[in-house]
């Protein structure tokens, strides 16, 4: 069970890292503009895209809100047959 959780939230770091890439890419963004929006310094850019420091869930998800992203988890109970969204509202 816990390798499975391991799993999923290495999986929404990778996606998390692909999507914030991604987005800079696209708006042709330095780190230094990508920072500003989010309300950091430009390092910190450097380690959220390098993948070099583990990351809290909640600190990716209120990233990914900062820049427009709609975030949406999805709680399943393979036993139960049950699944619930989960949006995250992001301040």
């Amino acid at each position: 069970m816990k390798n499975r959780t391991l799993d999923c939230i290495e999986q929404f770091r990778t996606d998390f890292i692909r999507q914030l890439v991604d987005y800079k890419r696209k708006n042709g963004l330095a780190n230094e503009e990508l920072a500003k929006m989010i309300g950091c310094n430009a390092s910190y850019i450097s380690i959220l895209t390098s993948a070099t420091r583990p990351l809290k869930i909640d600190t990716m998800v209120e990233i990914l809100g900062a820049l427009g992203f709609d975030v949406r988890m999805k709680i399943v109970n393979p036993k139960l047959g049950r699944k619930r969204l989960v949006r995250a509202k992001v301040k």
